[in-house]
């Protein structure tokens, strides 16, 4: 027994002497690195390499050179397992991205997971980076849905490079894409909008007073202009799929121009949601994408809270009263944040920054500046809502046998999140709502006249085509209907205008139908590039631009889904026609003469030949997506 004991003693001591070896060879390794890794990070021999692998993996960066570079080079390999994505993110000293409270963090990246298994190589430089010693991590690599596996992770400095003032013989384009906008526009006919930067850049641009989206949703909308096709080719026709994934033959606009030659970038919403960052370095040079300063929702609370004097931590607090904004029930709420504190306030400015500083350099650009707004929930600095008083608002109440004669697939419930009911006019919950979008759009306004200002002043605005867009229209009470995903004109038409340089019909109107998928073959023409590999199914608008009496199509073709049921609508100059799954589930409206689409001329036998005509021109439509 007494020699069992020394054997256990003897080894213990051994065990502790290695492990002690051990210790001191990883901290020699770990203090040889200028960085190193915070937090519970599993280490392990993954295919030969030495990975990390964490849910998020947290860096802290030790060497004081890098520490004062203020740009940054990030590299490493990543195993490319899972279906999810991470964020690469890091502590900056960027105004654009300061929250009310706490440390300024920007994300530089989002990193698609397609789970190959294999290993990839990854490099993002961070810009203004601003790593105090205080802080408890300075860079975070974020899993979604998936773990972060990474191995040979290097840091270094990256010097900033001068940019050239040479100016490009090609002619640049600036979108503004904005969301969820109809024709709230004074220049496109609503008399209470306040929009005078709008106004201003329409009066110098071609009106185009019938153009179409060809999807009232987010997601596949973006998805079709950007790639030129319609939702059925695109086969984008929600707002989860990604079109890289879904489609790969489809080169969208911004990864064209990029391989001919321009430099291209985005700030804010371009593509739908996270796939604007997957495409940073594929289709866009630079992108980024921002948030409010604080969320406006918590604010609220936190003003709620402190006037109530309720007992417990505002945390309690603010997890009790806390809805779902966009989901639940609709938000309006004039907030006490300035416009550059508001997401759309910092992406105009960014836009700004990149034409005034010309970061293109000798390139020809295609930027694009996505507004978010008057997207929900309806948030806008609260100066905007004093311009509209609620008891001075004008709208008529909808007809209560409005729906007795159009198809139930035709409406959508998503007047439940705005606390209406069908079939009811209420006009106090509508003033509210109709105040709220109208403020969001005077909000928005104010931002275009940021980009419009920065262009003048960048001595590129007489080289630089400006498209100004809607994604899709929105309803605010018309058919009892409030948001999207209808196909009535309140949804489906949109704002568009294009400024050419030099154009002697800036200033002019068209009434040529026109559809968002147009935008990319119409751009490739004023720029003077080659086709893409794909066939693009828009049209060019720029015989329009030459001549606004001209037209290049006979109708306008938009869609959207119900369920397992695609929703397709055409109109013609006087007509629009929809159907949904089949002809006995139809809508035909005399657009000339009932323009708010109240009567449903489909069941009518007076009516037999135009029906015939109008189905005849769906079924084109849907032949070319065959």
């Amino acid at each position: 027994a007494a020699d069992l004991s020394k054997l256990k003693y003897y080894w213990s001591i051994k065990m502790r002497n290695f492990l002690f070896l051990l210790c001191a060879l990883v901290s020699v390794q770990l203090s040889a690195q200028p960085f190193e890794l915070i937090g519970k990070v599993k280490k392990s021999k993954i295919d030969g390499k030495e990975a990390f692998s964490s849910k998020s993996i947290s860096i802290k960066v030790k060497d004081s050179s890098l520490l004062k570079s203020g740009n940054l080079r990030i590299e490493f390999n990543f195993k490319d397992i899972g279906k999810g994505f991470f964020y690469v993110d890091y502590l900056t000293s960027d105004t654009l991205y300061k929250p009310l409270e706490g440390d300024s963090v920007k994300s530089a990246d989002a990193v698609k997971l397609t789970d190959s298994g294999q290993w990839k190589s990854y490099s993002v430089i961070l810009q203004k980076t601003d790593f105090g010693p205080g802080n408890k991590h300075h860079i975070l690599l974020a899993g979604r849905g998936s773990n972060v596996t990474v191995s040979d992770i290097k840091i270094s400095a990256v010097a900033n490079e001068a940019k050239s003032s040479k100016k490009s013989d090609k002619m640049n384009v600036l979108m503004i894409i904005v969301d969820d906008l109809n024709d709230y526009v004074k220049s496109f006919g609503d008399p209470q909008a306040i929009t005078p930067n709008i106004d201003r850049l329409v009066s110098q641009s071609l009106r185009f007073t019938r153009a179409y989206c060809q999807y009232p949703v987010c997601g596949p909308s973006r998805a079709s202009f950007l790639s030129g096709l319609y939702p059925e080719s695109s086969k984008i026709l929600n707002n989860t799929d990604y079109l890289r994934e879904v489609n790969p033959g489809a080169v969208n606009i911004f990864e064209h121009f990029k391989r001919n030659g321009y430099w291209t970038a985005g700030a804010g919403k371009i593509f739908h949601s996270k796939f604007g960052m997957y495409e940073k370095g594929v289709s866009f040079d630079e992108y980024e994408k921002f948030s409010n300063a604080e969320d406006p929702q918590k604010l609220l609370l936190k003003h709620k809270f402190e006037q109530t004097g309720e007992k417990g931590s505002f945390n309690d607090y603010v997890k009790k009263n806390r809805v779902n904004d966009q989901g639940e029930t609709v938000l309006c709420y004039g907030t006490e944040l300035d416009d550059d504190q508001h997401g759309d306030g910092r992406s105009a400015r960014r836009v700004a920054e990149w034409l005034v500083n010309n970061e293109s350099g000798e390139k020809p650009f295609l930027i694009a500046c996505g507004l978010v707004k008057p997207h929900v929930p309806f948030y806008a600095p609260k100066k905007y809502f004093d311009l509209f008083p609620q008891d001075k608002l004008q709208f008529d109440d909808v007809p209560l046998e409005d729906w007795k004669d159009k198809p139930k697939l035709a409406a959508v419930k998503g007047y439940k999140r705005f606390r209406s009911e069908m079939g009811v006019n209420d006009r106090k919950v509508r003033a509210e709502y109709l105040q709220a979008y109208l403020s969001c759009i005077s909000f928005m306004d104010a931002q275009v006249k940021v980009l419009m200002d920065a262009l003048q002043k960048s001595g590129k605005a007489d080289n630089t085509v400006v498209v100004f867009m809607s994604d899709h229209g929105f309803h605010i009470g018309e058919h009892f209907m409030y948001g999207k995903v209808t196909l009535f004109e309140e949804c489906a038409r949109v704002p568009f205008s294009i400024h050419v340089p030099g154009s002697g019909n800036n200033g002019k109107s068209s009434k040529s139908l026109a559809e968002l998928v147009d935008v990319y073959p119409t751009l490739v023409e004023l720029c003077k590039l080659p086709q893409p590999n794909h066939s693009l199914q828009g049209k060019s608008l720029v015989p329009v631009l030459k001549n606004p009496a001209s037209e290049v199509r006979e109708a306008a073709y938009s869609v959207v889904s119900r369920g397992k049921v695609l929703g397709r609508s055409v109109r013609d100059d006087q007509w629009r026609y929809a159907e949904w799954g089949s002809p006995d589930q139809s809508e035909l409206y005399n657009l000339k003469n009932d323009p708010l689409q109240y009567k449903n001329l489909a069941g009518d036998n007076q009516y037999a030949q135009v029906l015939q005509r109008m189905r005849k021109l769906l079924q084109g439509k849907m032949a070319l997506n065959k």
